[in-house]
């Protein structure tokens, strides 16, 4: 019996990029920031620490570091509504609220910006807009620091530094979770750390890491 599927062409099965920060372009990232001497640099150091969302780390006040336990408590957000920043809680039945440790440097990092922060509020005087919120991160006049900022941040420094555009700031919730996962991490235990409601996401990036491995091995 002749075998038709003998002459026959393998259709070609594109694999999709799964986009995450190397080591590399991590470095890159954080050189061109400490060079350029970027406010906000802090913030994204706990982006690719926490894996945590931009709104989480946006509504992170001082009441929620806990310095002696080298942790901060993520249970608040900022979010845009009518193009204003405002600070909305996030509530209390979410798998989103969570705890979160940090390495000891990012907390001695912390209290140098809490120092900072508190010469600009003595510079502003009464007319500093953080005094009720106690947000980590504000503008120098105390006022919410919108999130969004934080997008067109990266966008300009990927090109600058010729950087894939596909790695967006939500790239980094990938990048922590397959680092997590190449550390043994369980799913469950990597669905929350990054605070997702279902383990379908960490799954997810759970086979892409898996798959790459599998084409590195071949």
């Amino acid at each position: 019996d002749s075998n038709y599927a003998e002459d026959t062409e393998p259709i070609p099965i594109p694999i999709a990029r799964h986009y995450i920060f190397s080591v590399k372009q991590q470095q890159l990232f954080f050189r061109d920031l400490e060079k350029t001497k970027y406010r906000y640099i802090l913030m994204f150091k706990l982006y690719f620490i926490t894996g945590a969302r931009r709104s989480e780390i946006a509504g992170l006040t001082w009441e929620n570091v806990l310095w002696e336990q080298n942790c901060i408590n993520i249970c608040n957000t900022v979010v845009i509504v009518n193009n204003k920043p405002i600070i909305k809680k996030i509530p209390k039945t979410r798998a989103s609220i969570r705890t979160q440790p940090l390495p000891i440097p990012i907390i001695q990092e912390l209290r140098q910006w809490k120092k900072l922060q508190s010469e600009e509020a003595k510079n502003y005087g009464l007319e500093w807009k953080n005094y009720k919120n106690q947000l980590v991160f504000v503008k120098t006049n105390g006022d919410i620091y919108n999130p969004n900022n934080l997008l067109q941040c990266l966008k300009k420094r990927l090109k600058k530094l010729g950087l894939p555009n596909q790695l967006t700031i939500h790239k980094i919730r990938h990048t922590v979770a397959t680092n997590l996962f190449h550390n043994n991490v369980s799913i469950s235990e990597v669905q929350s750390i990054g605070g997702w409601a279902s383990p379908v996401v960490p799954l997810q990036i759970y086979s892409h890491s898996i798959s790459k491995e599998k084409r590195k091995a071949i």
